[in-house]
């Protein structure tokens, strides 16, 4: 008969992970000059030691139950007693389908991302207003939200404090702004380019000319530089410290991946050259909650 784990059998994995995490930052903080780079038999050798992961899903299904569900649930850190909002601001908004969520429970909704062909039929459909608009340029009037939410999309914006600015200018006095995102650039996956590269963190290892020329060389799209921002999490901390006065942080949360911390104790210089802030590496998404004040 099997006996139920003790507790300490059970803690015995997040042991082990804490450990690992522990010689990395050891590593990282005792790494002394060396290659900021690694060379293409390390990548190749690398590229062939992790199996591609399953693409992103954008399937019917996979699309409703990430904007209607998931997404919906990171929306539980509502203030007690806020009510719900009558008009809702989606920036980023992808597929549309969170913007849909939202009408589907009543509320008046303006949608907008760069990408128009990415709206899915639903979302058209739906009496959701879509148009293709940048983050740094919402074409609302001043005040008209009760709610800015944005999914994904600020690791991706060239500007992200004229995004903020904007988001606030949007949404009115009361209102509330709901921001999550990630990977962030430094963390595991924050090239966002798993399609092509197989590997965690091979924007720190490899320069990206070379991560590319590899990627076509095996036949395989690779996202071009510049579709993400490139901004640590400390810069994003500076964004919310520096907010417009007429903003305050209710709550924030910031995710972290740790799961790859053995390629920073492998390859510590590589990484000490891209930050001094071991955190860096590993605090992968930032969900934050504000509300304007006046």
């Amino acid at each position: 008969m099997l006996r139920p784990a003790s507790a300490f059998a059970r803690r015995i994995p997040r042991l082990r992970d804490r450990w690992r995490t522990v010689r990395a930052r050891r590593a990282f903080e005792r790494a002394t000059a060396g290659p900021a780079w690694l060379d293409v038999p390390d990548l190749e050798r690398l590229q062939a030691s992790y199996p591609f992961r399953p693409e992103y899903d954008y399937g019917p299904e996979a699309t409703r139950a990430r904007g209607c569900e998931r997404r919906a649930a990171l929306l539980s850190r509502w203030p007690r007693g806020a009510e719900p909002a009558r008009r809702v601001l989606e920036v980023g908004c992808g597929e549309g389908m969170t913007a849909v969520a939202f009408r589907e429970a009543g509320a008046q909704v303006f949608a907008s991302d760069v990408e128009i062909s990415r709206f899915d039929i639903r979302a058209r459909e739906s009496g959701v207003r879509l148009a293709a608009m940048d983050a740094s340029r919402l074409g609302v009037r001043g005040g008209w939200a009760d709610l800015v939410v944005s999914f994904e999309a600020l690791e991706h914006v060239p500007d992200p404090g004229r995004a903020l600015s904007e988001c606030a200018r949007a949404v009115r006095t009361g209102g509330l702004i709901f921001l999550s995102f990630g990977p962030l650039y430094l963390s595991p996956w924050g090239l966002h380019a798993r399609r092509s590269i197989a590997f965690p963190y091979g924007q720190a290892l490899f320069p990206i000319e070379v991560l590319e020329t590899f990627a076509r060389r095996c036949g395989r799209e690779f996202i071009p530089p510049g579709f993400v921002n490139g901004w640590k999490p400390g810069r994003f901390r500076a964004l919310w410290e520096g907010a417009p006065r007429s903003l305050e942080v209710i709550s924030l949360e910031v995710s972290r991946d740790e799961s790859h911390v053995d390629l920073i104790e492998r390859y510590p210089s590589c990484f000490r050259d891209k930050t001094d802030r071991f955190e860096d590496l590993i605090e992968t998404s930032i969900h934050v909650l504000l509300r304007r004040i006046v």
